[in-house]
């Protein structure tokens, strides 16, 4: 595994100029957690990966870069960033039914793709999250419910959505043992 956001994201506060205290009130998050992820002991989950990106006002893919910025990003399955769902901030409640990957290593980029791996572990709405820009979702494998505000859809493999990301949202699996889906956010 990658292990360079926690780099990253010292690098950005400390020429901010702000420290790991001041962010963590600002933030909403503990003190413990940033520091676990700073030290790399942990690698933040998509939804807090982009809740500190929203709180510093960055796109995502800055502090997932590990590589310089060129023309074209040829990332290799086995370099692939692996992402776990590891806390939750108290104002962004999230399932830990996702795992997923980052797709690309290209800096200055206008997209954040990801394959997801989605569980079909039980989930409550408290597991909507909302960020901002826009996002699209496509079913690789499997079957999942869509949960879009107070909407629900049954995607299958094949099956796209396209949405305002701003709108809480979720997904669940409903095929036994998990489903498979390529997303891109886009961050306005």
């Amino acid at each position: 595994m990658n292990n360079f956001l926690g780099a990253k994201l010292k690098t950005i506060l400390e020429e901010r100029k702000m420290s790991i205290n001041e962010f963590a009130e600002k933030s909403d998050m503990s003190i413990e957690q940033l520091t676990d992820i700073i030290n790399d002991k942990v690698v933040p989950s998509l939804t807090v990966t982009s809740h500190i990106c929203d709180v510093l006002g960055i796109r995502e893919g800055t502090l997932l870069d590990g590589t310089e910025s060129t023309p074209v990003s040829i990332v290799r399955n086995n370099e692939q960033i692996d992402c776990k769902n590891s806390y939750t901030t108290s104002n962004r409640i999230h399932t830990k039914n996702l795992s997923y990957k980052g797709l690309t290593t290209k800096t200055n980029r206008s997209m954040d793709p990801y394959l997801i791996v989605v569980s079909d572990e039980p989930i409550t709405m408290k597991a909507l999250v909302s960020h901002e820009g826009e996002e699209f979702i496509y079913v690789l494998e499997g079957e999942i419910e869509f949960y879009y505000g107070d909407k629900m859809e049954v995607l299958k493999t094949g099956d796209t959505v396209y949405f305002d990301s701003i709108i809480p949202h979720c997904m669940k699996a409903l095929t036994k043992g998990g489903s498979k889906v390529l997303s891109a956010h886009y961050r306005l």
